[in-house]
């Protein structure tokens, strides 16, 4: 299991995140959504991928696309071992009823599915226990750290579906024209 210890943050609190409202409004010419935002999002996902990188994940750099009917864009995914696992970052001002339905949608294609949440009652929401029967995580950041509140269960995914991701891993990892295979790729450091 993942021991959550907390992580050195250089983003503040804040809680005017617009990252879902810009997501459905603009149009993003081709690039991934990540790629669009200077916002306290893009501060907090950085915060995010340190965390993961070092305890022991290896996360893409871009967001990733899911192949899902309606919510497609992974905050956050990362391979560790055999397994993917996609984080959905929601601030303070977005839903967390949102973050629920985007976290079902990855669960097609994604051994393990986490909120992360920039909330401090999280746990207050009536969508809470619905994460938790589901078996999602659910991680809180503060600002200086992430920690875990409720652990994710491993699932089965669909393989077309978890190919679709994978290659986007392969297509990153593969610059010299080697194809490897996610396993491989988490063996290699």
């Amino acid at each position: 299991m993942l021991s959550m210890k907390a992580a050195k943050s250089t983003h503040g609190s804040e809680a005017n995140d617009t990252h879902d409202n810009k997501k459905e409004s603009q149009s993003n010419g081709g690039m991934c959504p990540s790629m669009m935002y200077t916002t306290p999002y893009a501060s907090a996902r950085g915060d995010l991928l340190r965390f993961l990188r070092s305890s022991g994940f290896k996360p893409h750099p871009l967001e990733v696309f899911c192949p899902s009917s309606r919510h497609c864009w992974v905050d956050v995914a990362a391979a560790r071992g055999p397994d993917l696992w996609a984080f959905e970052y929601k601030s303070r001002s977005d839903s967390i009823r949102r973050g629920f339905e985007q976290c079902q949608s990855y669960a097609r294609s994604f051994n393990y599915v986490v909120l992360v949440a920039d909330r401090h009652r999280v746990t207050s929401s009536p969508y809470f226990s619905k994460f938790k029967r589901k078996g999602f995580g659910v991680w809180r950041h503060n600002g200086s750290g992430f920690y875990s509140i409720v652990p994710p269960i491993r699932r089965r995914v669909a393989p077309e579906a978890r190919g679709v991701v994978e290659r986007q891993f392969r297509k990153l990892l593969s610059p010299a024209g080697v194809d490897m295979s996610i396993l491989e790729w988490v063996r290699e450091d």
